[in-house]
C-alpha cells in the first residue's frame, strides 16, 4: 500500500481472510474502542509499521490497517454480532420506520457492522421492539426516545430502565407534521371520530379544535396503527403519515397537520451492550441513575457533572413502581465516555449511588449545549510533575 492510501483499502484479520472495503471501518472502530490491537501503516512521509491502539498515531494523516488481532470479541457488529434485524416501532408507515430509513441510508447501519440491508421487523410497540433485541429475535431497536414538543417518551424510557441493560449506538431527528387521511367518500365536516396515537394527539390538539370541534379523539396503537384503524373502518379519520395513507389507499384531508411549527422527535438505535461508538467531538451521553432516597442525594450526583463543566442536556423523573417517593433519574449530557471529565462523572455516580446504568456515548445528530472542557494541558502538567520537571 502506497503513501496515498487511504483508510478502506484491505484489512487481514487474524483467520487470515481480507475483508472487502466496507467492512474495513468496523475494524476501526473496534480498535479505537480498545477490543483489540493492529499494526498500521501511517502516511505522512513515512511507511513504517506501527502498533495502534486507542486514538491516531501522532502526526498521521491517514492510517491503512494491515492486521487486526482479535480480543474475545468481533471488531464488528453490535454486542457480538452484525446487525441483520432491525425492529421498529410500527407497523409499516411510522415516523421511526421513516427514521430506520435514514439511519439506514446515511449509512450508520453499515457503520455499526451491517453487512446489507436490514430485515425490518414491525413492532407493537416500543417496549416489544427493544424486548426483540433482549431475546435476541432483532439485533437493534430502532424507537422515538424525544420529542421537542412533549419531552422524553415513556415508553421507551421506562422498558429501557427496566430488564437486562441495553445501550444506545446511534441517534436521529426528524421534522414532524402530520397528514390527517380519511375514507374516500369522507370530508371534513363527515368526521365524527378519528384515531390519534396519544403522543401525536398531544401535538395536534389546537389544530384538530379549531378545525374538526366535532370529532371525537379515539387512542390509536401508533401513527400508522391509526390509518389502519381508518381502513378498518372502526374511525372515520386518523391522525397519521403520509406514507402510511398512500399504503392503504387512503385520501388526505388535511397536511403538515402540528401546532408548533418546527416540531422534531429525536429516534436511537438501540442493542446489547457492545463496543462504544468512537468519540466524534459532537456526542452524548447517557445514564439512569438509582438514588437512595435521603436528603442531597440528587444534589450530589448532579454536582458530579458540575464542578466539572459537564453539560447536562436532559434530565427527566420516573417512578421506580416499588413504591411512593421512590424514583429513577435518566440524564444526559455533552460529550463522551472518552471526554476525561465525562469518565470522571461516570466513575463519581458509580461511587455514590446506589445504581448507574449506562445508556452509552454516540454521536449526536446536531450540537447541542456545551462540549466537555479539554483536559490536555491538565494532563501535560500531571504527566511533568510525575516526571520531576519544571512547569512551563
Amino acid at each position: 500500500m502506497g503513501a496515498g492510501g487511504r483508510l478502506g483499502d484491505v484489512v487481514h484479520l487474524d483467520r487470515g481472510r481480507t475483508v472487502e472495503p466496507g467492512d474495513l471501518y468496523r475494524a476501526h472502530r473496534a480498535l479505537l474502542s480498545g477490543v483489540g490491537r493492529a499494526m498500521v501503516r501511517t502516511h505522512r512521509g513515512c511507511s513504517a509499521a506501527q502498533p495502534y491502539a486507542r486514538g491516531r498515531p501522532d502526526g498521521a494523516d491517514f492510517v491503512s490497517v494491515l492486521y487486526v488481532e482479535r480480543s474475545g470479541l468481533d471488531p464488528g457488529g453490535i454486542g457480538g454480532s452484525r446487525p441483520e434485524r432491525v425492529a421498529y416501532f410500527g407497523p409499516s408507515g411510522t415516523f421511526t420506520e421513516a427514521a430506520l430509513s435514514r439511519f439506514e441510508d446515511g449509512g450508520r447501519l453499515t457503520e455499526l457492522g451491517a453487512p446489507g440491508p436490514v430485515e425490518r421487523l414491525a413492532a407493537d410497540s416500543q417496549r416489544a421492539a427493544l424486548d426483540m433485541v433482549r431475546s435476541g429475535a432483532a439485533d437493534l431497536a430502532c424507537v422515538p426516545i424525544e420529542s421537542s414538543i412533549d419531552g422524553p417518551v415513556l415508553p421507551t424510557l421506562d422498558p429501557l430502565a427496566e430488564g437486562t441493560r441495553l445501550q444506545i449506538f446511534a441517534e436521529t431527528e426528524l421534522d414532524i407534521a402530520f397528514t390527517i387521511v380519511a375514507r374516500q367518500d369522507m370530508t371534513v365536516a363527515d368526521v365524527q371520530t378519528i384515531g390519534a396515537y396519544p403522543v401525536a394527539a398531544a401535538q395536534v390538539r389546537q389544530w384538530l379544535a379549531a378545525r374538526m370541534p366535532h370529532a371525537r379523539v379515539v387512542p390509536a396503537s401508533s401513527n400508522a396503527g391509526a390509518a389502519e384503524d381508518v381502513a378498518a373502518g372502526t374511525v372515520d379519520a386518523g391522525v397519521s403519515t403520509a406514507l402510511a395513507g398512500e399504503r392503504l389507499g387512503l385520501q388526505t384531508l388535511a397536511d403538515g397537520v402540528v401546532d408548533v411549527e418546527g416540531a422534531r422527535t429525536r429516534f436511537v438505535l438501540v442493542g446489547r451492550p457492545g463496543p462504544t461508538p468512537p468519540r466524534t467531538g459532537a456526542d452524548r451521553t447517557g445514564v439512569f441513575l438509582y438514588l437512595p432516597n435521603e436528603p442531597g442525594s440528587l444534589a450530589q450526583a448532579l454536582m458530579q457533572f458540575s464542578i466539572r463543566g459537564v453539560d447536562l442536556t436532559r434530565i427527566a423523573s420516573r417512578p421506580t413502581r416499588s413504591g411512593l417517593g421512590n424514583y429513577y433519574f435518566q440524564l444526559d449530557c455533552t460529550g463522551h465516555i472518552d471526554d476525561t471529565p465525562v469518565a470522571e462523572v461516570l466513575k463519581a455516580l458509580h461511587r455514590t449511588t446506589a445504581e448507574v446504568r449506562y445508556l452509552g456515548s454516540w454521536p449526536t445528530s446536531h450540537t447541542e449545549g456545551t462540549p466537555p472542557p479539554a483536559d490536555r494541558e491538565t494532563v501535560d502538567w500531571l504527566e511533568r510533575m510525575r516526571q520531576g520537571r519544571e512547569a512551563t
